[in-house]
């Protein structure tokens, strides 16, 4: 079932950098990472993820595993 955009958001919410790319991945939902701080540790630095199917210019913000918007 494809998710919308509230629900990945939704979902970030309540996770942490590692937790939501592994619901990502879960769920098939296609995400690249755009800039990532520490490539060895997602819960370190900040990490900006752009997810399919969110609107043009929209992308996910992590600092120290914490969702940022």
């Amino acid at each position: 079932m494809k998710k919308s955009q509230t629900q990945i958001v939704e979902a970030a919410e309540k996770m942490n950098t590692s937790q939501f790319i592994q619901f990502l991945k879960e769920n098939k939902v296609n995400y690249s990472i755009s800039d990532q701080d520490n490539i060895f540790d997602d819960n370190d630095g900040l990490v900006n993820i752009e997810v399919d199917g969110m609107d043009d210019g929209v992308s996910i913000l992590f600092a120290d595993g914490r969702y940022q918007g």
